[in-house]
């Protein structure tokens, strides 16, 4: 696979960093100046862009056509994709978004129920596609979690078993309307999330910009989510970002979020917390926390304040507070 070189004009603007993971393997100087560069990523931006990461390009391209294909079905039949993440259709808050869930990916038995729902007959071949991309994101999703927390020094915190869930995400905006999803942060671990070429994604800078993270060919959008800054002891920022798409050809986004397990307690290990940092939050589960934002967005889908705010609340400090589990104001 051909070498991903990012532009000057790219690296010129205001733009979130992007990581060259080929350099993780070149050596030991080469490692440590990434790893660094990583490690303020994490801390100043929330996001980051990764690119020669090994996932071919026929890959990604095969699954973008899949998921193009998989919204063509029915609505009745993508409503039967159920359970604890369903499919979501376009709502006030998520005007021309559809959001399609692949549960148990990329589990070969999981993808073919998958499949079953949306075609009567099945899918063999969008089947195959989807294993063969899910399989590759999940490898590399563990490759960036595992690079973050050496960046960190806490490399013997890393657990197999956290666990992915992809999502796929189709933005079809009509005549002159704006569409996409509001500002958020994720309430995950990390997303690792490949995106067209037809932009829209902003990210909030923590000086309160809105700066556009601008398709890179051949790469995938990282996002740290709340609960890994929580864990961090907020070493670790959690991005507020949005899409907003206009009158332009349908968006697609595949976002593979990475979760703790439900009963994982949440708390930061003594290398993040001392004089200059002390403890800013008391341990809490995982799952309860999950429970907290799931409830909360769910009943803003239908009002379209959601998506034109130009902010977002904070998600983690309003829950830990209504726990009764901040160790301090943050």
């Amino acid at each position: 696979m051909p070498s991903v070189v990012v532009t000057d004009e790219y690296m010129k603007s205001e733009q979130v960093p992007v990581i060259d993971l080929s350099s993780l393997k070149n050596g030991h100087e080469a490692e440590s100046a990434t790893l660094a560069k990583l490690k303020q990523a994490c801390q100043e931006w929330g996001c980051f862009l990764v690119v020669n990461h090994g996932i071919e390009e026929n890959v990604i391209t095969q699954m973008d056509s899949a998921t193009r294909e998989t919204f063509k079905v029915s609505k009745e039949n993508k409503e039967k994709i159920q359970g604890e993440f369903g499919y979501i259709p376009s709502m006030a808050a998520l005007p021309f978004l559809e959001i399609l869930p692949v549960n148990g990916a990329p589990d070969p038995d999981a993808i073919q129920k998958f499949a079953q729902e949306l075609w009567p007959q099945g899918n063999p071949k969008i089947c195959k596609v989807i294993e063969a991309y899910s399989s590759r994101v999940e490898e590399l999703t563990n490759d960036i979690i595992t690079a973050i927390f050496k960046s960190f020094g806490v490399s013997k915190y890393y657990k197999s078993q956290f666990w992915g869930l992809l999502r796929m995400n189709h933005c079809d905006v009509r005549g002159e309307a704006r569409g996409g999803l509001g500002p958020h942060t994720d309430h995950n671990l990390i997303t690792v999330m490949y995106q067209d070429n037809t932009g829209g994604l902003e990210l909030k800078t923590k000086a309160g910009n809105w700066v556009e993270v601008k398709p890179v060919p051949n790469s995938f959008v990282v996002f740290t989510g709340d609960s890994l800054k929580a864990w961090s002891n907020a070493r670790i920022h959690s991005g507020i970002h949005r899409v907003i798409v206009n009158n332009k050809s349908p968006r697609v986004s595949l976002p593979y979020f990475f979760f703790f397990q439900d009963d994982d307690v949440i708390e930061a290990p003594p290398e993040f917390v001392d004089d200059e940092h002390p403890r800013l939050y008391s341990p809490f589960k995982y799952g309860e926390y999950k429970s907290y934002c799931k409830a909360i967005k769910t009943s803003r889908c239908e009002h379209k304040e959601f998506f034109e705010r130009e902010s977002d609340e904070a998600f983690l400090e309003n829950f830990l507070a209504a726990s009764s589990v901040c160790a301090c104001n943050h």
